[in-house]
């Protein structure tokens, strides 16, 4: 590492996504204050509105510390992009993204900054021979091997961690490709990687260690958005995946629907109120599927918006399956035609009713 001469020149924007790691950061920060000696540097943590005070505490420590700036998001979250807009507030000629939770090994920034002089994009490796991971259950390791083999096989570049969220890139290729990336996952550079097989790649090995504070950034929300990443640039198109996603809920909404139904005509319980009952539950476990992949926390009011965006299938789930035993369908065929019926409305309640973390 060179030293900078030029005060007003950072050589190196590190990039620190933050969601309640209060305990982490400080510790994070400091390790790398002490690593970084002699580099122009400065350390930019994105936080999604953290409830345990972790942007605070950034806060806090950025009115003594010029070199550590906060950039706190609201009512927006979402790992990747979280790290494009510290990327685009960045001012150094070197952007890394890190985690702030210690899972990473930050001793060998030195070693990647070294080979960031030859190479556009340097990458911390899990998965090259001399790396190790420590603490993860067997379950979670071959969860990671087999999703990290499946990206390899989908890419030009020939890497061990295409999933990795620890990697180094030049500024002026970042930026020049910025446009282009709109993964909204936690995998930004499997993206980087699948768009641009042009980069010029260097992988380092190290230990990726096990949380030590803070909870996981891999919820259902991301596990999708990295789906859709996937779905998106290699099978489907944009609309093509919006109808899957909608046909998917709408699948899981009839499976309850019909499995409630079921439970309660054996319990003895009247058909219409076993269809309405069956009907409300299974659009309260839409909701909450829906909250969970959204990552967004259920609430009340937005439960009743929800509601309020699928009442008219509701109604015509209910009318029509009232008409069709009247006209003595068999109760599975009065209830299929209905909840068909229904789903057409709610198809178009989907893009009506819009996920917020605004409860």
């Amino acid at each position: 590492m060179v030293e900078s001469t030029d005060p007003l020149k950072i050589d190196l924007s590190i990039i620190l996504p933050t969601l309640n790691e209060v305990e982490s950061v400080p510790v994070t920060l400091s390790v790398l204050e002490e690593l970084l000696q002699g580099v122009a540097f400065e350390l930019i943590v994105v936080d999604d509105d953290s409830s345990d005070g972790t942007w605070q505490k950034v806060l806090e420590i950025s009115r003594n510390d010029p070199k550590i700036r906060l950039v706190r998001r609201v009512h927006r979250k979402g790992l990747s992009t979280a790290i494009m807009e510290g990327f685009m507030a960045a001012k150094g000629q070197k952007l890394m993204v890190a985690d702030a939770d210690l899972q990473h090994d930050l001793s060998i920034i030195p070693k990647m900054l070294e080979a960031s002089e030859d190479h556009d994009l340097v990458v911390g490796s899990r998965y090259l021979e001399q790396s190790r991971i420590s603490g993860w259950s067997s379950g979670r390791q071959s969860l990671s091997i087999y999703g990290t083999r499946f990206a390899c096989s989908l890419i030009n570049h020939k890497v061990s961690d295409p999933l990795s969220g620890f990697f180094l890139i030049d500024a002026a290729k970042l930026h020049g490709m910025a446009s282009s990336l709109r993964s909204k996952g936690f995998k930004i550079l499997f993206e980087i990687l699948l768009k641009h097989p042009d980069l010029k790649v260097q992988e380092i090995p190290y230990e990726f260690k096990n949380r030590q504070f803070g909870q996981s950034k891999l919820t259902g929300a991301v596990i999708w958005d990295f789906a859709e990443t996937l779905l998106t640039r290699n099978l489907l198109g944009n609309w093509n995946l919006i109808l899957l996603k909608s046909i998917l809920g709408g699948l899981s909404g009839i499976v309850v629907n019909l499995f409630l139904f079921v439970m309660l005509r054996r319990m003895g319980t009247d058909f219409m109120l076993s269809l309405g009952f069956s009907v409300h539950l299974a659009l309260v476990w839409n909701y909450l599927m829906k909250a969970y992949l959204y990552a967004v926390k259920p609430g009340l009011k937005q439960l009743l918006e929800y509601y309020a965006a699928h009442f008219l299938g509701t109604i015509a789930i209910l009318v029509s399956g009232y008409f069709l035993s009247q006209l003595h369908f068999d109760e599975w065929s009065a209830v299929m035609i209905s909840i068909l019926l229904g789903s057409g409305w709610n198809f178009f309640g989907n893009h009506i009713f819009e996920f917020s973390d605004k409860n």
